[in-house]
């Protein structure tokens, strides 16, 4: 009976769009994660006059839909479609009415999901409530339909299946269990119950226990510290994820723990207990995630949250400071980012993590490091590994296509801050040496005072239609540019670090959108223009399909060959003592001109 209301929760998301909750206040603390709606009625009135709402009902988003309607890909759609005809049909509701019935608050909980992933499969524990605005007769008559419709159901598959209706008072209220017998065994499906206007439906011990909780209150998962801090920097809720990583990792840790050593790394001297020390992963709280409808956009609101920086997450190591400017990333990028984040850092801790996992790891890295420095005269820890520090940039840039058959193809360039540029030129020169022919296979030229590097790809010839990308790099006296694809935007970058100040971060719609968004110590930030992806995307689709290089379901030929995607998100992250923070804004790129 629980995967009716599955897909209601899905389906209402996908139609009418996004949830939060004080009903938080009736789920356990130990829960493992829950999502919420945090006000059907009012969401869906926002999403009818909501751009986004008039994007999908363009033609060309039509057809994505219509070719993810194949055999193997349709549920999304089919499933909303089919819970519509449902309501009509059987439950004789329209979508209006329904929603007018559950017209407040909606949570599902989850408390077992790890338990999901052991070797034997554990029963579900989960809840479903929502504030219901009809009465008890109401609720009684719908639930009898679905009642009956899950029987019939049951009976199809196993003849000896049979459902009883069992009521028990509980703290003055009825609750009505669902009694199943499946030709072995009797057991309590789920249950369901109105208490003080919240509808809820649950396996046996949930519904109990929520009921408990309406009726006298208890230790919820929204009393947590966990969860309070997960969501003081959260959104409003429209639409909320949270996990409650505390309560989840433990058991999944310790699944994760006897599945690698059964892969022979105790040969390295690594035992469950080395490797958990190293990982660390108990370290980790809760994560969340907010999807809140703008007036023009999409706000998501995100964050992992943990008990203290350690194991893999002392990789996530940043410079102090302010983001880079890059006035040098051209104002047509197709997508770019900013960071400080510490490359030299990272490489450091990894090693402290290998180590921690097995003592013998660092002495076998030494001693390659040593042999590689004898062979070559390179220091490659400190000429390299432990070179790349301060600002971070990557753009990406949409090629332009020499003839119409040719697929599209973006192109990457990365800029890193580099502590000893000199060590690490010297290291690059010697490298070039340690295979035979390679220096001959790198082209060199002097532009703006740099010499640019470039090792040249082939294209295939059995597809001739595929672009390929070379691979070109500059160290300059403070940075290593890495460039994959045309080395002409190389040098576009290298004539805009001499002469241009303003380029698209310093763009004053980038800088609105970005002051809307920006928070303390961010650590770094993003664009994405969806736009610009659309095309050359289906084009690559399509092609492969023709080719018959694509095994995919999805009718491929039903997209329109106009698909446009007119969208765009900046995001910003920032760090805090006990967590990392994303915010993101999603909008039409005309609305964020």
């Amino acid at each position: 009976m629980i995967k009716l209301f599955l897909s209601i929760s899905v389906c209402v998301a996908l139609t009418s769009s996004l949830f939060s909750a004080p009903l938080a206040n009736y789920i356990k603390s130990d829960v493992q994660a829950f999502v919420s709606i945090r006000n059907l009625a009012e969401t869906q009135a926002q999403w009818e006059s909501h751009p986004f709402a008039e994007l999908l009902d363009d033609e060309s988003m039509k057809s994505v839909i219509e070719a993810l309607s194949g055999s193997g890909s349709a549920s999304a759609e089919n499933d909303a479609e089919g819970f519509v005809e449902v309501m009509q049909n059987e439950f004789g509701l329209s979508m209006d009415e329904f929603l007018n019935l559950f017209n407040g608050e909606i949570a599902l909980s989850f408390y077992n999901l790890a338990d999901q992933f052991g070797a034997a499969e554990a029963p579900r524990r989960m809840a479903l409530m929502a504030h219901f605005s009809g009465d008890e007769d109401r609720i009684e008559e719908l639930m009898q339909i679905q009642f009956e419709r899950n029987a019939k159901a049951h009976k199809e598959v196993n003849p000896l299946v049979e459902h009883v209706w069992v009521e028990e008072t509980f703290m003055g209220e009825v609750l009505y269990m669902d009694e199943t017998f499946n030709g072995v065994d009797t057991y309590i499906e789920d249950g369901y119950a109105l208490v003080d206007g919240v509808f809820v439906l649950a396996t046996e011990d949930e519904l109990r226990q929520i009921v408990e909780w309406i009726k006298e209150g208890g230790d919820s998962i929204a009393s947590s510290e966990s969860y309070q801090r997960a969501i003081e920097d959260a959104g409003r809720g429209d639409l909320r994820f949270y996990a409650n990583l505390s309560a989840i990792v433990k058991p999944l840790n310790e699944a994760l723990m006897a599945k690698v050593m059964q892969g022979g790394l105790a040969m390295f001297g690594v035992t469950a207990q080395s490797l958990d020390a190293a990982l660390d992963l108990e370290a980790l709280q809760a994560c969340v995630l907010d999807v809140d409808l703008t007036e023009k956009g999409l706000l998501l609101s995100s964050g992992v949250f943990y008990r203290e920086k350690s194991g893999l997450l002392r990789l996530l190591h940043y410079v102090e400071g302010a983001l880079p400017e890059a006035s040098y990333v051209p104002e047509a990028v197709l997508a770019t980012s900013v960071s400080t984040f510490d490359f030299s850092a990272m490489f450091a801790e990894l090693e402290k993590v290998l180590g921690l996992a097995s003592p013998s790891v660092p002495m076998l890295l030494d001693i390659q490091f040593q042999k590689i420095k004898t062979d070559t005269g390179v220091d490659l820890r400190a000429s390299i590994l432990e070179n790349i520090s301060g600002d971070f940039v990557s753009l990406s840039m949409m090629r332009e296509q020499s003839r119409e058959t040719e697929v599209s193809l973006s192109e990457q360039l990365y800029v890193m801050g580099v502590k000893d540029t000199q060590s690490l030129s010297d290291a690059m020169e010697t490298l070039k040496d340690l295979v035979p022919g390679a220096r001959d296979l790198i082209e060199t030229q002097e532009y703006e005072g740099q010499t640019i590097h470039t090792i040249k790809s082939q294209r295939n010839p059995m597809q001739p239609n595929v672009p390929v990308n070379d691979v070109s790099f500059v160290i300059t006296r403070s940075e290593l540019i890495l460039n994959i694809g045309r080395v002409g935007l190389l040098q576009e970058v290298l004539s805009r670090m001499v002469d241009t100040k303003r380029g698209f971060w310093q763009l004053d719609e980038t800088e609105r959108i970005v002051d809307s968004i920006a928070a303390e110590n961010a650590v770094s930030r993003s664009y994405v223009d969806f736009s610009q992806m659309a095309k050359p995307v289906l084009q690559s689709l399509l092609m492969a399909a023709t080719a018959g290089g694509l095994d995919t379901e999805v009718d491929f030929s039903q997209l329109s060959a106009d698909l446009e995607i007119p969208l765009i998100m900046i995001s910003e992250s920032n760090e805090a003592d006990d967590g990392l923070l994303v915010r993101a804004l999603l909008l039409k790129k005309e609305d964020a001109e």
